[in-house]
Parts: C-alpha cells; sequence; structure tokens
C-alpha cells in the first residue's frame, strides 16, 4: 500500500518504523528537517512538498 504523511511530527517515528516493518511504500513530508532526517534514515522516502503528495497515494494522513 502506498501510504504518504504530511506532518508525522512527534507521533512519527513509531509510526513511520510500524508502517516501514509492515511493508508499505511510505513516503513523508514535515516542516521540521530534523524530522525529516529522522524518518528518512528509518527508510521512509522524502517528499519535496505536502503537495507533491496528494496524487500518489492509496491513503493519505495530514497530521497538522
Amino acid at each position: 500500500m502506498k501510504v504518504r504523511l504530511i506532518g508525522p511530527r512527534n507521533a512519527g517515528p513509531k509510526l513511520v518504523g510500524n508502517l516501514l516493518r509492515n511493508g508499505h511504500d511510505l513516503i513523508v513530508f514535515d516542516l521540521d528537517a530534523a524530522k525529516r532526517a529522522e524518518f528518512v534514515v528509518q527508510g521512509a522516502g522524502l517528499a519535496d512538498s505536502a503537495s507533491a503528495l496528494k496524487h500518489t497515494c492509496d491513503v493519505l494522513n495530514n497530521s497538522w
């Protein structure tokens, strides 16, 4: 499943880890550069913007 997260913030590390462990195609976007880097280290893909995600997924979560 193609899952996209916009602004996962503090809930992100556990959520990202669970989605990746369960084999989902995950791409995230967050305004916080440190959080983006943390999610990429976990194995998530990174989008250039929130709007870049909206047409590329089965599930879109906006945590803002």
